[in-house]
This record gives C-alpha cells, sequence and structure tokens, in this order.
C-alpha cells in the first residue's frame, strides 16, 4: 500500500511511516534534538496528553512562542504555571473554574457592564491572602460644595476679625455655592475652614488631578485679598501639599487649584485627612475671599 511499516506496523504494535508523510507509532517518540513540521500550524494530539519533561527530573519547563517574548512557564518551585503576557479575553470568551481561585492581590473583572459577580458565577472562593474580590469601577468623583460636611470654621489665633457668610450665586448657569469672608481691618484678616474627610474604602489609585479646589478673590493679587490651603494626613503634621497665597487672575472671577496624585500618593484607602483653606482680606474696596466647590478624583472598585 506504500507504507512502511517497521515492527509490524502501527497496528501491530509497532510503527508505520504513510506515503503522506504521517508516522503512527504504538509505542513512546523520545526527541533528544529538536522536532519540526513545516508550513503548519497546529500540533494535533488525540486523546492523549502532553507531557513536559516526562521520563526527567522535576524540574521548569516552558511553552513559547518562536521569536517572541510570549511563553508559559511551569515553575517548579512554586508548582504554579506563569504566563508571561497577560490573558486577554474576547467579549463572548469565559473562564469556567472548577475548585477554587487562589490570589495574593487583586482580582479584577474589568469595567465593562457584564462584570456582575454572582453567587452562582463562582462557588468557591479561597482567599489566599488577597485584601479583596473587587468589581473594577473606573473613574469617580467625589462632589463636595459650602457648607461643607464634617466642616469647621477655626480661627488661627491672631488678625481673625472679619465676617463670614455662606451663600450661592449661579455664573454661565453654573451654581456655586460659597463661603465668603471680608474684613473691615486695614490689615489683612484671615479665618480657617477645616474638612475632615477619609479615603473610602473602595478607592484604589488618585486620577491626575487628585482633589481640585475652587475659589476666587474680589480683587487681583494678593496684597488686599487672598485665598490658600493645604491637605494633611491625620496624625502627620507635614502638609502633603500646600498652595501658598492665591488670587483670581480676573477680579471676581472662579478658578481652580489642584492637588496631585504624586502629592497625595500617601493616602490610600481608610486613611483620614483633612483639608485647611485660609480666607483673608482687608478693608479695601471689593476685597473679599471666596472658597467654593471641592472635587475628589480617583479610581475605584466596588464589592
Amino acid at each position: 500500500d506504500g507504507n512502511l511499516n517497521i515492527g509490524g506496523g502501527y497496528s501491530l504494535g509497532g510503527v508505520t511511516i504513510t506515503t503522506g508523510g504521517n508516522v503512527q507509532a504504538a509505542g513512546d517518540f523520545y526527541i533528544q534534538g529538536s522536532l519540526y513540521r513545516e508550513s503548519l500550524q497546529e500540533l494535533l494530539v488525540q486523546n492523549h496528553t502532553i507531557q513536559l519533561n516526562y521520563g526527567g527530573s522535576a524540574q521548569d519547563a516552558y511553552i513559547k512562542v518562536y521569536n517572541t517574548p510570549a511563553e508559559i512557564k511551569w515553575d517548579n518551585a512554586t508548582s504554579t504555571w506563569v504566563f508571561a503576557n497577560p490573558i486577554t479575553l474576547s467579549a463572548t470568551s469565559t473562564i469556567s473554574v472548577g475548585s477554587t481561585i487562589l490570589s495574593d492581590g487583586t482580582l479584577d473583572l474589568g469595567s465593562g457592564s457584564n462584570d456582575d459577580l454572582t453567587a452562582s458565577d463562582i462557588t468557591d472562593l479561597t482567599d489566599a491572602g488577597a485584601t479583596a474580590l473587587h468589581k473594577h469601577g473606573g473613574s469617580k468623583t467625589d462632589f463636595f460644595a459650602p457648607e461643607y460636611e464634617s466642616a469647621d470654621l477655626h480661627a488661627d489665633g491672631s488678625n481673625n476679625t472679619g465676617t463670614m457668610v455662606s451663600d450661592s450665586e449661579i455664573v454661565s448657569n453654573v451654581v456655586y455655592n460659597y463661603y465668603e469672608w471680608t474684613s473691615g481691618e486695614a490689615t489683612k484678616q484671615d479665618y480657617d475652614i477645616i474638612i475632615n474627610l477619609r479615603v473610602p474604602d473602595t478607592f484604589s489609585s488618585w486620577q491626575s488631578n487628585a482633589i481640585t479646589f475652587f475659589y476666587k478673590t474680589g480683587l487681583t493679587g494678593t496684597t488686599n485679598n487672598a485665598v490658600s490651603w493645604e491637605i494633611y494626613e491625620d496624625g502627620n503634621a507635614s502638609a502633603l501639599m500646600s498652595s501658598g497665597e492665591m488670587a483670581s487672575s480676573v477680579a471676581d472671577t472662579w478658578a481652580s487649584d489642584s492637588a496631585t496624585s504624586s502629592e497625595l500618593s500617601a493616602l490610600t484607602a481608610g486613611n483620614l485627612y483633612r483639608i485647611i483653606i485660609k480666607l483673608a482680606a482687608n478693608s479695601t474696596a471689593s476685597a473679599a475671599a471666596y472658597a467654593g466647590k471641592i472635587t475628589v478624583n480617583y479610581t475605584w472598585y466596588t464589592n
């Protein structure tokens, strides 16, 4: 029939090489060097198993893609598979887990609309040091407007004579709630607003402009009116950020200033912190200092 049969051929426990170039063996193949099959993309194994390091000592083993960094490694020391690259699933893909999920960190299910985790999705979840199982929630902004929740008005002990009022105005169809500080004294007077806050438990990381504060002054320049703000971690006497005195570049016009993610890197989920806003003004006509809304911008996880 054109086939080459060795030891009686495949059907009798030997080896057959067919006219199509196929090799059929009833036993095992032991190859010390490399095995190539040119111009084809699939390795087909019917009803059997591919074993790495079969018959040898227990050691690391690899499945690699030629001339790329793609690699799957069996780490013999930890008895785990290690993927050198991220695993990406298509929109219709699913992962079925037969027993347990072990994680040393966070299991992130993505930010899409079909990432909800229900009891029927995972039957047994074992926490091996993981802090939480979360669904990624994406970007979030918490909004605080005067009169701020958990805020106190505070005189720092000197030059604190003046009037503090709260009110609102509409500018270009945007509502601004604010504190306004004015003084009848020739020397610039100031008063503090202290806001106590907590980083949410669902916090993941700060956005680049982590906290943004809106303010304005009645006059340009800081000689007759000024606004400044600082952020402190609870229990730490050193400010994480400090703006210095600021004033509107255009009189009586709202402006903003931001604390960056790098400045607030010490603040993580559950941390307490405080924002201290100082408003200052003297008796010069139209001199006034205003504190407006605060936005806290971060990425988050939802349980």
